[in-house]
Parts: structure tokens; sequence; C-alpha cells
């Protein structure tokens, strides 16, 4: 990841080096920041080292909103639950087909059976 060093304050893109530099009349550097954990604990850790002992840290112009959100992972019980709705609205798009277009034999079986679904329904609600 590429950071931009103007004296001690690290900003993120060339554009604010720029701008910062000329603000403070100093020359800008690229600097090649690690990713990775192990990388970049070396980097910071020289940072300090260069500093001196006791310094304190260099200031950091932090973007006004970050750089990135992380979201929580999916729970495999939400990507099933996806599915299994997913399957339904499939399920249910067929039905509605089948319904509109059913022959008078097949279109008045599928009423009995909603009739029958229905009446379930409301035996429930009433216990």
């Amino acid at each position: 990841m590429k950071l931009y060093r103007i004296a001690r304050t690290y900003v993120g893109t060339q554009a604010e080096a720029k701008t910062t530099g000329k603000a403070q009349g100093a020359p800008w550097y690229e600097d090649e920041v690690p990713t990775d954990k192990a990388g970049l604990i070396a980097k910071l850790n020289a940072l300090l080292a260069e500093q001196g002992e006791g310094a304190a840290p260099a200031p950091i112009d932090a973007p006004a909103a970050p750089l990135f959100q992380s979201t929580p992972p999916i729970s495999p019980a939400a990507i099933e639950a996806s599915a299994t709705r997913a399957a339904q609205i499939a399920r249910d798009i067929t039905i509605e087909e089948a319904i509109a277009e059913a022959d008078y034999p097949r279109a008045l079986a599928l009423a009995h059976q909603i009739h029958h679904r229905l009446m379930e329904h409301a035996r429930a609600a009433r216990a």
C-alpha cells in the first residue's frame, strides 16, 4: 500500500501530499507500507526507531471517512435461510404460473387444495 510522507506527516493520496507539502513548504515522498501483519509491525517499529526513543509518534492525517467498512461475516444459518427463501420464491412463481396455465379440472383441484390450506391456517389462528 502506498502512503505519502511530508516531513513527519503521512497522507493517503498524492493529491493530499502535494497540497500538504505545498502548505508546509516541504517535499513529499512516496512510502510503500506492507499490508500483511508482520510487515506492518516491522515498518511501524522502524518508524518508531527512526523517531528516537521516547519521541511522540508522527501525526497521521486521517481521511474524513474510513477507507473501507468491514462487515461481519454472514452466518451459515443466514445463508441457508436466504437459499430457502430463494427456493420458496421460485416455487411461488411456479405455482402462480401453474394456476395461470391450468385448465378447468386442474384449476378446480388447485382451488380445493388452497381452500383446505386456508382452513388449516384459520383453525391454527383460533387455537
